[in-house]
């Protein structure tokens, strides 16, 4: 029991002396979900603009194994919650590191949109269905938003691009969403869309922004009323 209780103690003191730094591993596995997630946008534009499912088939498989990263993160999340309680070196780091515990659900929440939207872009190539050139443009403009999100989350405190720059970019993308871009369209295309929707809201959130505030930066798909009655 001493020995055990001995070395218990011997290695919290490790922990709090000489500890990993508890932000460093899971923000360079947010970024590469991220990384993954743009990479994955541009190749399915590619099969898009060429008709060619086999880079979509390539960007499925990529973003399918998405998982064993996200699953990672969380894990060097909650490993980083612990440094951050014991170590008096890191506890400045604890700001960080909630924003960062806060962005990975959205993170997850991202790629699974990611995944559902590059499926059903396959089968809207291997059906022929027609899409709209200017959504079809939008996965580069989401994929280059995406890097500087990237960027936002490997960055320094203080240095750019920080969460407002994310944000900025994101929105760009996210106001040129409006429903005229699948007007008569098919099953699929709408799809697409609805997923590119819901995609950015869950960047957005990623960027620091609330659900709610994230959705109000989207065009409406539906005509709001010229005024609203009282209650």
């Amino acid at each position: 029991m001493v020995d055990a209780l001995v070395g218990g103690l011997v290695g919290v003191a490790v922990v709090a002396l000489v500890p990993t730094h508890p932000v460093r591993r899971a923000r360079r596995n947010a970024a590469e979900i991220l990384g993954t997630a743009a990479d994955v946008l541009r190749k399915v534009e590619a099969g898009l603009v060429e008709n060619n499912p086999k880079p979509i088939e390539e960007a499925l498989r990529q973003a399918r194994a998405t998982q064993q990263a996200i699953d990672t993160m969380r894990t060097h999340l909650k490993g980083g919650r612990e440094i951050s309680r014991i170590s008096p070196l890191y506890w400045n780091s604890r700001k960080r590191l909630a924003v960062l515990t806060a962005a990975a659900d959205p993170i997850d929440h991202a790629m699974r949109n990611v995944r559902v939207l590059t499926r059903r872009s396959l089968t809207l190539v291997r059906d022929d269905e027609i899409l709209d050139p200017r959504l079809v443009s939008q996965f580069d403009q989401l994929a280059d938003a995406v890097d500087v999100l990237r960027e936002m989350v490997l960055a320094e405190p203080g240095d750019q691009p920080d969460q407002a720059a994310a944000a900025r970019a994101l929105r760009r993308a996210a106001k040129r969403m409006s429903p005229d871009l699948v007007e008569g369209a098919g099953v699929s295309a709408t799809v697409v869309f609805a997923q590119m929707r819901s995609l950015l809201v869950d960047l957005l959130q990623v960027a620091g922004l609330k659900r709610i505030s994230a959705i109000a930066t989207l065009p409406p798909t539906v005509e709001r009323p010229a005024y609203e009655p009282e209650s």
